[in-house]
């Protein structure tokens, strides 16, 4: 079994990312991948996240557990250059309102676990 490094989960449903270029986005993380020579980033095309986007299509970075909204090819080799390769994520092009949730989702974690 292949180990990889990481998961790029890339929405593709008709009804909202698939109609807001998620196959164009998917096609070119294809392309970028190869032509980095990235065989250690598996690349999957996903049903809705439960998120959408205001613009563009959800695309999920893991294990780092980071939420893009992408809407052009060219921010696909960006993430793939900056993030993929380099480690940094795109801060620009982050979900926002994801971050959001997760941060208050990680607060109500701690007030629960919380020995006070």
């Amino acid at each position: 079994m292949k180990i990889y490094r990481r998961h790029v989960l890339v929405c593709g449903t008709e009804g909202c990312c698939g109609a807001r270029g998620g196959t164009e986005i998917f096609e070119a993380f294809q392309q970028e991948l190869a032509r980095h020579g990235l065989d250690d980033v598996l690349l999957s095309r996903t049903l809705c996240s439960g998120a959408c986007p205001k613009r563009g299509a959800t695309v999920i970075v893991h294990p780092d557990g980071l939420w893009y909204e992408v809407a052009q090819p060219n921010e696909v080799t960006e993430i793939v250059a900056q993030h993929l390769i380099q480690g940094q994520p795109v801060e620009r092009l982050l979900f926002r309102e994801i971050a959001v949730i997760r941060r208050k989702e990680r607060e109500d974690d701690t007030r629960w676990t919380s020995s006070g």
